[in-house]
């Protein structure tokens, strides 16, 4: 039984299946047939580019792909400002993120591109300041831990290593007074998580990414979260607590909030290191 149909009354030859199919399902001769559906990725590419609907899947439900239509375009100059205006906010508003606005930021990452479709990523949104607070405060503990114990080794640590100590002794002292350097007083946070595979990492960082530009979009101060990556990969418990499925890792974090301040200026960068070939 087909998984794909190529229905001949409505196609026109055009091959536009047969270029975009990623897994190269489509062959054109006089017809267009399907070969190999077992490699199919589900991607919805080839309904998605057929001019005349003449193609259905039994796993894809037609009714379910939304019309495009006419994009509306940003200019690259726009794009360009909006990209480099944006900071990572460190200081929040005592002010909750509404539900329908976290779910906008969880859509744009839900539509990050994954490798072969896979569409691996989960998301946990920790929003519950008793939570929040918890969380945050098993994190410090670990850092607190995790540098009593590098300093106590009789190896020299690596400079890098060295670098972070810092850090990571402040995150835990500051929590002794009460203080979050973890979270850093935001009102919430999602993590992003996946099954080890090849590309799990990178299919949640590019998630990551599209939920922090939709972020800035919609008005909300954000930050990308190492600390909080660090401390679940190394503390079941807060793996547990985060709900992060048996089997899975923690590759992203994301502070979320309304900005107590505004930044005024774009700070310069170095120079990109970039090679011509």
């Amino acid at each position: 039984m087909s998984t794909i149909r190529v229905d001949p009354e409505k196609c026109i030859l055009c091959g536009r299946c047969v270029e975009t199919c990623p897994a190269h399902l489509f062959v054109m001769n006089e017809t267009v047939t399907v070969r190999e559906e077992e490699h199919c990725i589900e991607c919805g590419h080839c309904i998605a580019i057929c001019p005349e609907d003449a193609i259905t899947h039994e796993k894809l439900d037609a009714m379910e792909f939304e019309i495009i239509g006419e994009r509306k375009e940003i200019s690259p100059e726009d794009m360009m400002h909006f990209l480099r205006s944006r900071r990572s906010c460190r200081v929040y508003l005592d002010r909750e993120v509404p539900r329908d606005v976290v779910e906008q930021l969880l859509l744009a990452g839900r539509y990050a591109p994954t490798a072969n479709n896979s569409q691996d990523v989960a998301f946990t949104v920790v929003q519950n300041p008793v939570s929040v607070k918890k969380v945050a405060r098993m994190a410090a503990e670990f850092f607190g831990q995790t540098v009593e114990m590098l300093e106590s080794s009789p190896e020299p640590l690596p400079p890098a290593l060295q670098k972070n100590l810092r850090g990571m002794r402040m995150n835990y002292e500051l929590a002794l007074q009460g203080k979050d350097r973890v979270i850093r007083g935001a009102p919430m946070f999602i993590v992003v998580h996946a099954s080890e595979s090849i590309s799990s990492q990178a299919n949640c960082h590019y998630a990551l990414l599209q939920m922090v530009l939709m972020a800035e979009a919609l008005g909300l101060g954000n930050c990308i979260n190492g600390y909080m990556v660090a401390a679940a990969e190394y503390v079941a418990e807060i793996r547990a607590e985060l709900g992060v499925p048996e089997g899975s890792r923690v590759y992203g974090c994301m502070t979320l909030g309304y900005a107590k301040h505004r930044f005024r200026k774009i700070p310069p960068r170095r120079e990109a290191a970039v090679q011509w070939r």
